[in-house]
């Protein structure tokens, strides 16, 4: 969100609304949606590990993406990643 704010030049607070009322869905569930789509493609298509990936798709604390990925998913990447034949 922050490096969205500097590319379009406008409050977060104003363009999480705009985003919402265009869309009607969250601007923050929107990225967390894609970062989550994201991190299950390089889990069944790359040997990267799980902080790697983690990082990859722009969270540092590994501990936070996976407690993320369960909520989203409802399993661990890592047992995403036994499912899908990663």
């Amino acid at each position: 969100l922050t490096k969205l704010v500097e590319v379009v030049h406008l409050n977060s607070s104003y363009l999480s609304r705009l985003y919402k009322q265009e869309t009607g869905t969250g601007l923050m569930e929107y990225i967390t949606d894609m970062r989550i789509a994201k991190a299950k493609e390089l889990l069944q298509h790359t040997p990267m590990k799980i902080h790697e990936i983690s990082a990859a798709v722009g969270l540092i604390s590994s501990t936070y993406f996976a407690r993320l990925f369960k909520k989203a998913t409802q399993m661990t990447p890592q047992e995403y990643r036994d499912l899908k034949g990663g």
